[in-house]
């Protein structure tokens, strides 16, 4: 009787024990799912003092400080959470993003974690930023390609591809891809993408109407008055393109255009 009472309360004090220590990882996770990334690294941290650490932990960890922009102390807990087993393709994708943030331009982490799960079209596009970081212009298409298979709604996979197009010269598939994104996300940026494209094209009105779209979310954007005062002058109206490079003056002075000093200054 004494020996059952006994191993009842070695049982329950073990549970409970388990329980106390289990505490501060399930909250920390709480917390990271919550937002509150800051919170859940104290607190992951806290639980790392647990020397039966598994995978798991570190992992949370690294994920918080991704979400922190804290891409070095990120990059150290993916890692560790690697050396201690884990190999599924969210790691290897986490671990190949925040190489990305750190400029270190390894695609490798991305190729594994597609050869573990190729249905994520979050990993082919990231993987194709990698690509584009490398000039491997191409095979970034490719990828770019496989993630809008995916997701035909991702704006930023038409607006890489088209990037990658733009790269090796195919300005007809760029102008397409970057329609494609402006019908799905209006931005200023892409616009502007528009506009440099159909700059090389040398569609000029086409360039200025593309200007003007992005001008009507951004007055003062000045790269994209740069393009619309250059394409102006090249279009013989030179009193128009200079008025926009005495605007562009205006808004910041600092700006180097001693290009239009003969021209315009």
């Amino acid at each position: 009787m004494k020996v059952h009472l006994f191993l009842v309360a070695l049982l329950l004090s073990t549970t409970t024990c388990k329980q106390v220590k289990d505490k501060p990882t399930s909250f920390g996770e709480k917390l990271l799912q919550q937002g509150k990334y800051r919170e859940a690294i104290k607190e992951l941290k806290f639980a790392m003092l647990n020397d039966s650490v598994e995978h798991n932990l570190p992992f949370l960890l690294g994920e918080a400080y991704l979400q922190e922009e804290n891409y070095d102390s990120a990059l150290v807990f993916f890692q560790k959470s690697k050396e201690l087993g884990r190999n599924d393709a969210e790691l290897f994708y986490k671990l190949g993003v925040t190489k990305y943030e750190l400029d270190k331009l390894d695609c490798s982490d991305f190729l594994v974690a597609l050869s573990l799960d190729d249905q994520r079209q979050e990993i082919w596009y990231y993987s194709g930023l990698c690509l584009m970081e490398v000039a491997n212009f191409k095979k970034a298409f490719e990828f770019f390609s496989r993630s809008i298979s995916l997701d035909m709604a991702h704006h930023q996979s038409y607006q890489q591809r088209s990037l990658s197009s733009y790269a090796v010269s195919n300005y007809s598939l760029a102008l397409d891809d970057i329609n494609k994104a402006i019908s799905l996300n209006d931005s200023l940026d892409y616009f502007y993408q528009k506009a440099s494209i159909l700059n090389r094209m040398e569609a000029f009105e086409e360039v200025l109407l593309a200007c003007d779209k992005a001008l009507e979310i951004d007055a003062s954007n000045i790269r994209t008055l740069r393009l619309k005062a250059q394409t102006m002058i090249n279009m013989g109206m030179r009193e128009r393109g200079c008025a926009l490079i005495k605007k562009i003056m205006s808004i910041d002075p600092g700006q180097d255009l001693s290009s239009y000093s003969e021209i315009c200054l």
